[in-house]
Parts: C-alpha cells; structure tokens; sequence
C-alpha cells in the first residue's frame, strides 16, 4: 500500500468509530444491536432532504435495509456485522464517489443554491 494510501485511512473513522456513534445515539439497549431501520432513515433523510412525495427517501432507505439484510439478525446488527457489511461495500468507494456524495449531499441541503449552507439548511443536515 503506498504512503498516500495509508495516510487516507488513517485519516478516515473506522467502521468500528462510525457504528459506536450511531450506537450512541440509536441503540436501545447496552447489548442490543442497532435497528437497521434507524440506519437506513437517517441515511435516507440526509441524502433527500428535500423529496416531497417521498418515493425517492423510500426506495433508497429500501436500498440500505436491502444491503444490510445479509449482514443482520432480526432487523438489528452488531458492531462486528456492521463492520463486514461495510467492508464489503467500502470497495465500491473510491476517492471520486465520495467527492461526488458529499457534492450531492451538500446540493440537497443548499435550499435556495446560493452555493453556502446557511443556518437553517445546516441544521436540516444536522
């Protein structure tokens, strides 16, 4: 692995600090996993904030619930699945596909496309 490669993730959250702090927030119990339909909300919220019908935030949250179903154990997933689930979709993701997520999420959330967030758009990001 080149030097460049292995200052990237040293500078990325492991799956392990992502799923701890979805953990803090979402789980409802110490040895429970988190519900996967937490997850997938959240997720589907931030990339359509904006989707007034709802189909485009339904079909993407039925996405992600699909993409972890292999991974989970009745509708909830531990740190160690989350953690392979995430593996296997980590490989999909280069440098390019994730400038283009931020971009789009950035686009979703700057309401009135004046290129800034403002307060408001922020906290609906938030």
């Amino acid at each position: 692995m080149e030097k460049k490669d292995k200052d990237k993730k040293k500078n990325r959250m492991s799956n392990k600090e992502i799923y701890r702090i979805l953990a803090f927030e979402f789980r409802k119990e110490e040895n429970q996993g988190l519900y996967i339909s937490l997850i997938s909300e959240m997720v589907s919220n931030l990339f359509y904030p904006n989707d007034e019908t709802g189909q485009s935030r339904a079909k993407f949250k039925e996405l992600i619930e699909k993409a972890f179903e292999d991974y989970s154990t009745n509708g909830t997933i531990t740190e160690e699945q989350f953690c392979k689930a995430m593996d296997s979709i980590e490989q999909y993701i280069n440098n390019e596909t994730t400038e283009r997520f931020l971009q789009k999420i950035f686009r979703r959330h700057d309401r009135n496309n004046d290129g800034y967030l403002d307060k408001d758009e922020f906290k609906l990001l938030m």
